[in-house]
């Protein structure tokens, strides 16, 4: 079903097909990911995608099923993101400041657009994407608050300092195939992946973050990581047995797989901005 909806989009009217001259209008915009299966469409389910072509279809007098939309990442059920990128063609008149307005009045509170733009034909929020960047929400504390529940993790038992936990997340680093660190079910042909920086970072007195930037993730693959490397410096588990680990190739070698709801698609990078990854 996902390679199909991908060719289906790829081969969207552009205004080299169509004889209508057509805006290719790119939307960043935020969601909580609570409500929703995910970002990609399914059948009787409810998804970010479709609120966002129910959305267009109203302003643009078409059938939602009219609206082919290309997404920078397609988030998982459950998780959040600050700010998705998404395109798509319209022969509508309107200027970015009206299609701003219109949409955040259509849409549902929880998912908000942040910012429209008019880009260039060959723009494609899938393809033009040079890396993603994912942040995952911890709190290490006796409880959580109910403000934070939504988006953080609760993990009650003692976490090592940052420094250590960087020591673990060092090993994630690279082009490398991280076949242990994705779902069985991914249906990706390679499981070779660059990651350029994986860091945990202080967000709080008892909250915690790992920041995870790369060109393209598999099937849970940050929860995964997050989940090995937490649970293996609680365990004591020296940051070297994830070489083995990573050479294994065997999804069961790894950690446990951590909740969405502490995972965040925080930036999707269109320029090259490594210089400012070291």
């Amino acid at each position: 079903m996902a390679e199909q909806i991908l060719r289906t989009t790829q081969n969207m009217a552009t205004p080299e097909n169509n004889s209508i001259p057509l805006h290719n209008v790119k939307l960043t915009l935020s969601y909580d990911g609570t409500s929703y299966y995910g970002f990609q469409s399914q059948d009787h389910k409810n998804t970010i995608e479709d609120k966002l072509r129910e959305a267009i279809a109203v302003i643009t007098k078409t059938q939602p099923s009219d609206v082919k939309l290309v997404t920078a990442g397609r988030t998982d059920t459950g998780v959040h993101a600050e700010a998705q990128c998404v395109n798509f063609f319209s022969d509508n008149r309107m200027q970015e400041k009206n299609w701003f307005l219109a949409l955040n009045s259509l849409l549902p509170d929880d998912i908000r657009i942040s910012n429209v733009e008019f880009v260039s034909s060959d723009f494609n929020a899938r393809r033009s994407v040079l890396y993603r960047e994912y942040l995952y929400q911890i709190i290490n504390n006796s409880s959580i608050s109910a403000l934070e529940n939504r988006y953080c993790v609760h993990i009650y038992r003692a976490i090592p300092n940052i420094d250590s936990l960087n020591q673990y997340a060092a090993h994630f680093c690279g082009e490398r195939d991280w076949t242990s660190f994705c779902a069985i079910g991914d249906q990706n042909r390679t499981k070779t992946r660059m990651i350029y920086k994986t860091e945990f970072i202080r967000l709080g007195e008892h909250k915690i973050g790992m920041r995870i930037i790369g060109n393209a993730f598999l099937q849970h693959q940050v929860r995964i990581i997050v989940g090995t490397i937490v649970d293996m410096a609680i365990k004591g588990v020296p940051h070297e047995e994830l070489e083995r680990i990573i050479e294994a190739k065997d999804r069961t070698q790894a950690g446990v797989t951590f909740s969405p709801k502490g995972l965040i698609l925080k930036k999707i990078y269109y320029s090259d901005e490594l210089s400012l990854l070291k």
